[in-house]
């Protein structure tokens, strides 16, 4: 409930006088029923819009993800297999530095 110069007004009150205020703003019925339409639309957009960068952004995480994995997969498979090849000549007391 909203309190105006004393009167107790209702949601339905105070939405019709929403309504008469943005005709008056507007100049005229038609021009009031105009800007309602662009302003839904704007926010269907805004919706459209919203959801299609969710979801090209989920794609792009699900790629770069599978881009992370397939990486790792490679470069630590070569990691090991160089260490393989250079801890299997060298005693075992002895440490090892791998620069990549």
């Amino acid at each position: 409930m909203n309190l105006v110069c004393g009167l107790v007004f209702t949601q339905g009150l105070s939405r019709d006088l929403k309504k008469f205020a943005a005709l008056l703003e507007a100049g005229n019925a038609r021009r009031a029923e105009s800007e309602k339409f662009h302003q839904a639309a704007t926010v269907i957009q805004a919706i459209y819009r919203g959801f299609k960068t969710r979801q090209s952004l989920k794609k792009a995480n699900t790629a770069f993800s599978r881009f992370q994995r397939s990486f790792r997969l490679v470069y630590l498979s070569s990691v090991s297999c160089a260490l393989s090849c250079c801890t299997s000549a060298v005693p075992d007391d002895t440490v090892l530095y791998c620069v990549m």
